[in-house]
């Protein structure tokens, strides 16, 4: 009796064990996965800007990116000494700049320029003033990048926001500029305005603001973090912009700006470069769970970034800095700007941040289409590929996922598609493979759908079956050859002479028994010789 008891305790004492390292290997898995999604390649820091004639408290401008010109980089940068923007350029890649010029408009100097962009033999400004009062916006153009001459005879062009940056999109032929507009302080946003001639503009459209999530504390504006300003570049299709983001008191507690900053915690009042991204410029989305695309260095509070593609990388050069942003800061100042960094990324590893793209799938499958309940019999598996539009039709992904067997619905999530226009091609393990009809545009949106039920024309050539109301995808290719012939017919006739049960292909019904049912689902379709159809 008390051997069998401590048999009993043994065994209860295994089990438990097994339980308890299952468990933490379940865990294990669980974070391992949230840590394979959150781990991107972000960009790294490879070297500082060494500008001829700056000092130590040089500072990129924080909304005008590098301008590549044939080859021939140029830097727009302030010293902290001189309220005049300076342009350097460089012919050796970057690694050294050399002195242009200081920034003057109608030869008069003091001139700071916010955003300064380059098209064709043309330099155009955007900036703001705050007196007189309101903020307006003026601009200016140049020949030469530092000699300006102000436009609309140097009057204000509209009452606007603060910092801002400029961006000429080559699709519409218009000047785009992301601007701060001037809500209040405590409500940053994006917006943006428009303009065919550099002149005449649109009114300014919010594009980009924070929600609840952004708020640390959702009873008051006073925590939360804030849309400092937004640099933008463009490579093919996609928009990629850099956020500069302001933590907004952080740790919860309200502290006067001008406050001595010892008594700050954490990240309050501080600085860091976040990515969104966009397929028209207009509609934005974040990135990566809203994680900083740059890490600040440690000692760093202020970290503003702007863009440039070069060749097959993405360059941001920051301006970083050991101060909070509060007014105390602005004060005392005493130095403590670092250098100007650059920081590199791959093209490769910059596309892994697109914001993924979750796909609803509304499709059936004929053999498992119950007639008598418009259900389908089994909740089976089936991947999605997405294929480009134009020929040879190349693969981009393929995700799996199991669709609902009362809905007809599956959510495919994609991740990492460039903008553009895609072919969603369906495939079962024993069902024709199904294109839709034409390309789906797939591009910077939370979710798209796609039902090949609704019509037979939601197929590419009508290749759909109806059953009752429901349009289908044909059963029966067995060995997925594109076809539905007397092999795939040979291959259930001899399962259904073995009496296969189970999970196989060959039960083209789904009740997991392969019997004649089956074979005259295969029969049918081969006599009537059903195949892929594809551009």
């Amino acid at each position: 009796m008390i051997s069998e008891r401590a048999g009993e305790g043994r065994h209860v004492f295994v089990c438990l064990m097994l339980k308890s390292v299952l468990f933490l290997i379940f865990i294990s898995f669980l974070l391992f996965q949230q840590d394979v999604l959150c781990q991107l390649n972000k960009p790294t820091r490879d070297a500082s800007a060494s500008i001829v004639g700056s000092t130590a408290d040089a500072r990129i401008c924080p909304y005008t990116s590098i301008i590549d010109s044939s080859g021939v980089l140029f830097m727009y940068w302030l010293d902290l000494s001189v309220p005049s923007g300076k342009l350097s350029k460089s012919t050796d890649n970057g690694d050294t700049w050399i002195f242009v010029g200081t920034m003057t408009e109608n030869s008069s100097s003091h001139f700071f320029r916010e955003s300064v962009i380059k098209v064709g033999s043309t330099w155009y400004s955007s900036y703001h003033r705050t007196s007189p009062s309101p903020c307006v916006t003026f601009t200016a153009t140049s020949t030469n990048g530092y000699n300006f001459t102000a436009t609309n005879s140097g009057s204000p062009l509209f009452n606007s926001g603060e910092d801002r940056s400029l961006i000429y999109n080559t699709d519409s032929n218009k000047f785009y500029c992301y601007i701060r507009p001037k809500v209040d302080t405590m409500r940053r946003l994006i917006g943006l305005t428009k303009s065919s001639n550099f002149t005449s503009w649109t009114s300014i459209d919010t594009i980009l603001k924070v929600d609840i999530s952004d708020f640390n504390n959702t009873s008051s504006i006073d925590f939360r973090k804030q849309f400092y300003s937004m640099t933008v570049v463009r490579n093919g299709a996609d928009w990629w912009g850099l956020v500069n983001v302001l933590h907004n008191n952080d740790s919860g507690t309200f502290i006067d700006k001008y406050q001595d900053p010892s008594t700050y915690k954490d990240n309050d009042q501080t600085v860091e470069v976040q990515l969104v991204h966009s397929s028209d410029g207009i509609n934005w989305r974040r990135c990566n769970n809203r994680q900083a695309f740059i890490t600040r260095v440690s000692g760093i509070k202020e970290c503003f970034g702007v863009p440039t593609i070069i060749g097959n990388e993405m360059w941001i050069y920051t301006f970083e800095s050991e101060r909070r942003h509060t007014y105390y800061d602005d004060n005392h100042i005493n130095g403590r700007y670092f250098n100007i960094w650059r920081y590199k990324i791959s093209l490769t590893d910059l596309n892994e941040w697109r914001p993924p793209v979750e796909l609803n799938l509304k499709t059936a499958i004929e053999g498992f289409y119950n007639t008598s309940n418009n259900k389908l019999i089994i909740t089976d598996t089936v991947s999605v590929k997405i294929r480009n539009s134009v020929s040879p039709f190349n693969l981009v992904k393929t995700i799996k996922s199991r669709i609902d067997s009362v809905l007809y619905t599956g959510s495919f999530n994609l991740e990492s598609i460039e903008p553009g226009n895609y072919y969603i091609v369906v495939e079962g393990r024993n069902c024709v493979e199904t294109w839709s009809n034409g390309s789906i545009y797939i591009g910077s949106v939370d979710s798209i759908s796609y039902d090949f039920t609704s019509s037979s024309s939601q197929a590419y050539g009508n290749n759909q079956i109806l059953k009752n109301s429901t349009y289908c995808i044909y059963s029966g290719d067995i060995n997925q050859d594109g076809n539905v012939n007397y092999t795939d017919v040979l291959e259930v006739f001899g399962d259904v002479s073995n009496g296969t049960t189970g999970y196989v292909d060959t039960d083209l019904s789904g009740n997991y028994i392969v019997d004649l049912s089956d074979l005259n689902i295969a029969y049918n379709n081969s006599n009537n010789f059903v195949a892929v159809v594809k551009p």
